[in-house]
């Protein structure tokens, strides 16, 4: 039993020392980045953002949409309301796991 408490902690403590990083292989902290990714200069890339965008499918997204928005409103939410009225907490929780 001893010995295999060894092997383990042996094991444990490479595994830790395989994990660290060393400093000089981190940036630094404080430089900037050479690409910033929240800069937004979409309009340099595809020229103007002012024009309207084409939507082929726009009317099928906005009956779908639609659709969605009633079926979550009228039938989903009453169902999650009597099945949190109906089941005892404790059995919601096990059922979540």
């Amino acid at each position: 039993m001893k010995r295999l408490m060894l092997i383990l902690t042996i094991l444990i403590l490479a595994i830790s020392l395989c994990a660290t990083v060393s400093a000089e292989n981190t940036q630094n902290k404080n430089e900037p980045l050479e690409f910033d990714p929240f800069e937004n200069n979409d309009e340099e890339l595809f020229g103007s953002t002012n024009g309207e965008i084409s939507d082929p499918i726009e009317g099928y997204n906005r009956v779908i949409h639609a659709f969605n928005d009633k079926l979550y409103y009228y039938f989903l939410k009453p169902v999650a309301k009597g099945y949190s009225f109906i089941v005892p907490k404790p059995a919601r929780v096990c059922v979540n796991r």
